[in-house]
């Protein structure tokens, strides 16, 4: 359905716990680069989100991202499609021209998501998110990576 231009077979390593995406999208992205690290010591980096003093996930953005990943020797680059028109109107060129694994942050339903690219058709333009089944129009996600709702929302290419 989908044609694989640039991205890993990943296995998905599911949440340990309820809203644990950024330790599960990241233990992902490791284990396929065989880094094994658990989900726990990935929770430990990143400060806890709380809402209304209850957890409600991670704080991630492109610093945390980038010292977690410098343990490791990896880098990432940060694109916000919303950044200029051409960047919003060509983000299909830039997945397609990516080089290395591709995070996703973004506004699912409310809360804010963080998942592992897994699959991109250039010509579709649907996008599989390896916790999803179901394939996602890759507008629908661009529209929910408004940085005026968090600047930190957008791709991550790990490289």
């Amino acid at each position: 359905f989908l044609i694989k231009i640039l991205m890993r077979d990943y296995e998905f390593c599911p949440p340990e716990n309820p809203n644990w995406c950024v330790p599960s999208g990241l233990q992902t992205l490791m284990k396929s680069r065989r880094i094994n690290v658990a989900q726990e010591e990935i929770a430990q980096f990143f400060p806890e989100y709380l809402d209304n003093y209850a957890f409600d996930g991670f704080n991630f953005n492109k610093y945390l991202f980038g010292k977690f990943l410098d343990r490791f020797g990896l880098k990432c680059d940060f694109h916000n499609p919303h950044d200029n028109i051409e960047s919003y109107k060509d983000c299909d060129i830039f997945l397609r021209d990516s080089k290395g694994d591709i995070l996703v942050a973004y506004n699912s339903l409310g809360n804010s998501h963080l998942s592992v690219l897994s699959d991109f058709s250039f010509d579709s333009k649907l996008v599989k998110l390896i916790d999803f089944e179901i394939p996602i129009n890759l507008s629908n996600i661009v529209r929910n990576m408004d940085p005026s709702e968090s600047k930190s929302y957008g791709f991550y290419v790990i490289r």
